[in-house]
């Protein structure tokens, strides 16, 4: 999952765009603040969007964070209600300027 304030302000997109294609990987666009036309995901990482992305994953699944404390600590609080087992969350966390 791939969290931005604004759509425009996503890091990296195109590299991870690539590497879906490339790799057995599968992200979601979330972003808080949608443009007009906007037709993915609006929120933040809590437990509800995370098990919608989730429902359709394959069992055994890793996840990986990266992002500022607050967005982590949501995002792992979730996937632990949801089951998913810490062992298989991976996150890498900074601060924001």
């Amino acid at each position: 999952m791939l969290g931005n304030r604004l759509a425009e302000r996503a890091t990296f997109l195109e590299e991870i765009e690539s590497l879906e294609r490339r790799l057995d990987l599968r992200f979601t666009h979330v972003v808080q603040q949608p443009p007009e036309g906007w037709e993915g995901e609006v929120g933040l990482p809590g437990a509800e969007l995370i098990g919608r992305v989730l429902a359709s994953a394959p069992e055994g699944l890793h996840c990986f964070l990266c992002g500022p404390v607050p967005m982590s600590k949501m995002a792992q609080r979730a996937l632990r209600e949801l089951g998913v087992p810490m062992r298989r969350v991976h996150f890498e966390l900074f601060e924001m300027a």
